[in-house]
């Protein structure tokens, strides 16, 4: 196939992309090594519909925007 666009930038790209599931729930670590996990019901504000407006990341996300 021809793969799936993720999104689309005007200016720069992707910084960082992890996959996971979604029973595990997304899992990051901060610069000081705590190790941050998001369930499902914690990431719904994220998960949207096909060009929906984006948000922004959540509490304790690295400022790099990298998950590590």
């Amino acid at each position: 196939g021809k793969g799936v666009r993720l999104q689309k930038y005007k200016d720069g790209g992707v910084l960082d992309l992890k996959t996971f599931t979604i029973a595990a729930g997304l899992t990051w670590q901060d610069s000081a090594d705590r190790t941050f996990t998001k369930s499902r019901e914690e990431l719904a504000e994220w998960i949207g519909a096909r060009a929906a407006a984006g948000r922004m990341v959540p509490k304790g996300f690295p400022r790099t925007g990298k998950f590590g």
